[in-house]
């Protein structure tokens, strides 16, 4: 035999290989999807949780600032309501004294000794006059304002005056929010 008589044909042994190639490509393009969607999935829980957790550090933060705030203004609180309870101790507060003034009723503001001013009950312009009398005094709406109020309830028509001056001072509540009223009725 001769050496130039043999003919080696490699076309079923090449479709075979190309076979087994496109199978290992699809299967490894299939498995990397799946590795694929698996990581993904994984990346979007993990960015869930991050998220959740820095909401929840968000909430704790504003709670944090928020107590800061409130521990800060008691502070501050407590230097105002010393304050006035020292000038309420030595009779430097504003005192209302509800009196009748011949047919009509009369309010007379005092601070400490001096008489701050005297108003009508039944003037109209009666809230605005005691607004512009507190302000006068230096107290402003964030401001621990403590003041008495003192009547005589056994007198005729003290319900009715009575009534209009608790409206102004149920009124100065809402501009005050620190403000406190002692009431003293001389008739008991």
């Amino acid at each position: 035999m001769n050496n130039k008589d043999i003919i080696l044909d490699f076309t079923s042994l090449l479709d075979v290989i190309l076979i087994i190639l496109f199978f290992f490509i699809m299967f490894s393009s299939m498995e990397s999807d799946t590795k694929t969607k698996t990581a993904m999935a994984e990346a979007q829980a993990i960015s869930d949780e991050a998220e959740y957790k820095l909401a929840e550090a968000e909430e704790l933060k504003a709670q944090a600032e928020q107590e800061l705030a409130e521990l800060m203004d008691a502070n501050e609180r407590q230097g105002q309501d010393i304050s006035a309870i020292f000038e309420f101790s030595k009779g430097q507060n504003l005192k209302f004294l509800l009196k009748p003034d011949g047919k009509s009723w009369t309010v007379y503001v005092k601070k400490g000794e001096a008489e701050a001013g005297s108003f009508d009950v039944y003037d109209d312009e009666l809230q605005t006059k005691i607004e512009q009398l507190v302000e006068a005094a230096g107290v402003s709406p964030d401001d621990t304002f403590l003041c008495e109020l003192i009547y005589d309830a056994s007198l005729a028509g003290s319900r009715n005056s009575y009534r209009v001056i608790s409206g102004v001072f149920d009124r100065l509540k809402v501009k005050y929010t620190h403000f406190f009223l002692s009431e003293t009725d001389t008739s008991v």
